[in-house]
Formats: structure tokens, C-alpha cells, sequence
């Protein structure tokens, strides 16, 4: 195809699905994408000699296995077909786990819910207080070291024995950790990554290694930058790693397929931790913690913990929902840990680290029901109140 092909009036461009940019889903670099990308340059070259020429009509035309066979598509070697990647897809997840007030109620893993619903195999692995040691891993996947299949895991959580990970190559045993790696390895680096009010993170495709060599320190396949929005919450950023996340794995997955794939080894001089979030990471030192920090370390970790202080008269109080008073600073206020209710903003205003303030609707003292902030104040007992402030405490410094 060059600039002297013959003009054409129609293009009838079958596949199985199309976005509305009319680029084929489910395929790609194949016959008919390679000849519609030549004929637009080979277009756009005729128009610059020759001056304007007719643009033809493009049609996509979607096409089922009922209609047409897929074997009856022209194809090249490079063609992407919808199972390009597998042909079979095992879901593996953690157990139902017991919520409610005694475990009454059995939840099911979200993972192991949306495996059902696509009809997808699925199992599930012991408790951690089982392990994994002892598991048998589905039956397609027992004694493959050789073979084509592929561990996948994504905020897995769990340490996989190398009894697991020696049924797969090397190559095949792959993490989608939400981090730039070597930074932030561990459990949870989305939490740690706002908490330290950090301004990008990303998604890394790794090697998962044995247990002995490190967590979250295999070679790194693939990787994305992300900035962090400005006022993320975890559970807004997560769900965009995990999109950019899925889109990488594909990526990466592709290029193993081709041969194209390279991995490069980590900078272990580099390395930060992620570890677990702890109830201890929501407990407020007033001394220390600005209201940055308290805002930045509620909106990392708070779908796991409230933020927490201690009353004077002895419980515990968790800050459910508040945000960096940005309003006059209440002059009352002189140490951290004061606290007073503003009639204005129906809140009640805490004075943290650096004269800093922050601004809470709604907390909940410990074994009670949450309540807005003027409901809570009223029921201060008279013994917390000195010349009408509330003077908050840090449980680790009680």
C-alpha cells in the first residue's frame, strides 16, 4: 500500500467488538488493523502531494462465532484473538470469613462472588492460621513445572510456600504489587504511600520469589508511574492501580508471549517497607502529629481504622470524619489535644502539632454508637470539660 493505491469509496472492517474509536476489540496487529493503519498514512501522504482526497466510508462490522467462524477471519502470526493469553482461567482466593456480631454471618471472598457470577473455576485456599504449606493447589496446575501455566497473584496478602511457587517457571509467577518497586514493598503500599504524603506511586509487574529472598523483591517485568491526586482516599486510588494494574499484566503477559519481555533486577539499596496496617498506625500523638498528617493518615488507612485518641475520664474516642480546619484559628485552643465544638461549622475543632487544627463531624467513644459532633458534645461528661475544652489524650502516651 503506498500513495499511488487506488482510492477506495468503502472499507467493511469485520471483528468481534469495537470501541467507539472503531479500533477492533479482541484483536490487533493483524490483517485487517495493519491495512487500515498503511491505507490512513498512505491517505494522509496522497493528500499532502496530491491536495484533498475523498476520505472512504468505514464500516465495522461485528461478527459472532454463529455468524462467521474465527478461523475464517484472515489472520496473521501476530494477531491477537480474544484468548490470546489462556485458555483456561483458575480463580484462587482467601476463604468465606465470619462477620457479625458472634461470626453469625458468612461473607464470601468479593473475588470468589465475581468468579461465580463470570462461571470461572474457582477454589479457595485454608485460613491463615492454617497456612498454605499443606494445600493442593488445583488439579490442571500439580506437577507443571515445565508447562505454560502462569501464577498471577494481586494484594494476595499471604505468603506463598516455595513448594507452591516451584510447580511454576521462574518467569511465570508473577505479582501486581501497587507500588513503584523497590519502593514500598510489603502489604500495604497504597496506605503508606498516602500516609507519608507521597506525590506518585505506580504499579510494578514482578517475579514472586521465595519467601528467603525477600518480599516483593523479584525482578521487575513492567512498571507505570501514577501521580497521587491531591486528597485521595485509599479506596478511590486503589480501584485506579487496580485498572492500571490489570491493563499492565495484559501488557506484560503479551510481551512473554512474543519473546519481547526483559526483566531487570531491583535496587535492594533502594528499598522502602509497606507492612501491615495496624490499629497502632491510626493512634494520634498529639505532641507530633499535625493536622497533615492526621488528614493524610485518615484518608489512607481509615476503611481499616478510625484515627483514635483518649478521653480524660479513660475511653477511647475515634475520629470518623474530619478534614483540615481551615478556617480563623479557634484562640482557646492553645495546647494539642484541646478540643472545643463551633456552633458554625457544627464540628468540633482539635488543635494538633505546629498550631495546626483539624475539623471532626462525627466520632464514636469506645463500645458506643457513632454520633454527629454537637450530639457527642452534649454528652460530655462535666469532668471532661476544663473552662469548656476537652483535653484529648494519645493512648500511647497513657
Amino acid at each position: 500500500m503506498d500513495a499511488a493505491s487506488p482510492p477506495l469509496d468503502l472499507i467493511l472492517m469485520p471483528g468481534l467488538a469495537f470501541d467507539k474509536a472503531l479500533s477492533r476489540l479482541g484483536h490487533g496487529k493483524g490483517y485487517y488493523d495493519r491495512f487500515i493503519s498503511t491505507y490512513s498514512i498512505a491517505l494522509s501522504q496522497s493528500q499532502k502531494n496530491c491536495g484533498p482526497t475523498k476520505m472512504p466510508a468505514l464500516y465495522a462490522l461485528s461478527l459472532t462465532e454463529q455468524i462467521l467462524p474465527l478461523s475464517a477471519l484472515p489472520t496473521a502470526d501476530h494477531d491477537w484473538p480474544l484468548d490470546d493469553l489462556w485458555n483456561e482461567c483458575w480463580v484462587v482466593t482467601n476463604p468465606d470469613a465470619k462477620i457479625g456480631r458472634r461470626g453469625k454471618t458468612i461473607s464470601p471472598s468479593p473475588l470468589k462472588v465475581l468468579a461465580q457470577a463470570l462461571k470461572l473455576p474457582n477454589a479457595t485456599v485454608p485460613p491463615k492460621d492454617i497456612g498454605l504449606r499443606n494445600w493442593e493447589v488445583p488439579l490442571p496446575f500439580q506437577n507443571e513445572t515445565s508447562g505454560p501455566n502462569v501464577l498471577v497473584t494481586a494484594s494476595f496478602g499471604r505468603i506463598i510456600p516455595a513448594s507452591i511457587l516451584r510447580l511454576f517457571r521462574k518467569e511465570h509467577r508473577l505479582n501486581v504489587h501497587p507500588s513503584l518497586l523497590p519502593l514500598y514493598r510489603g502489604p500495604a503500599p497504597i496506605q503508606h504511600a498516602i500516609a507519608d504524603g507521597a506525590s506518585t506511586t505506580g504499579v510494578t509487574i514482578s517475579t514472586i520469589n521465595p519467601f528467603k529472598y525477600g518480599v516483593d523483591a523479584g525482578d521487575i517485568w513492567n512498571a507505570q508511574t501514577m501521580e497521587i491526586p491531591l486528597n485521595t482516599t485509599f479506596d478511590t486510588f486503589s480501584q485506579t492501580l487496580a485498572d492500571v494494574g490489570g491493563k499492565l499484566l495484559l501488557d506484560t503477559l503479551r510481551s512473554m508471549s512474543t519473546g519481547t519481555a526483559r526483566s531487570i533486577k531491583q535496587n535492594d539499596s533502594k528499598a522502602t517497607s509497606a507492612p501491615f496496617v495496624k490499629r497502632d498506625f491510626m493512634e494520634i500523638d498529639w505532641n507530633s502529629w499535625d493536622a497533615c498528617k492526621l488528614d493524610r493518615r485518615h484518608r489512607a488507612a481509615s476503611h481499616q481504622y478510625a484515627l483514635r485518641a483518649l478521653l480524660p475520664y479513660g475511653p477511647t474516642l475515634q475520629l470518623q470524619q474530619l478534614s483540615i480546619h481551615l478556617g480563623s484559628q479557634h484562640k482557646k485552643l492553645s495546647e494539642p489535644g484541646d478540643a472545643i465544638f463551633d456552633l458554625t461549622s457544627q464540628s468540633i475543632i482539635i488543635q494538633c502539632a505546629n498550631k495546626t487544627q483539624v475539623s471532626v463531624t462525627h466520632l464514636q467513644q469506645e463500645n458506643k454508637r457513632v454520633l454527629s459532633a454537637l450530639d457527642f458534645w452534649n454528652g460530655i461528661r462535666p469532668e471532661g470539660l476544663h473552662n469548656g475544652i476537652l483535653k484529648l489524650g494519645s493512648i500511647l502516651g497513657k
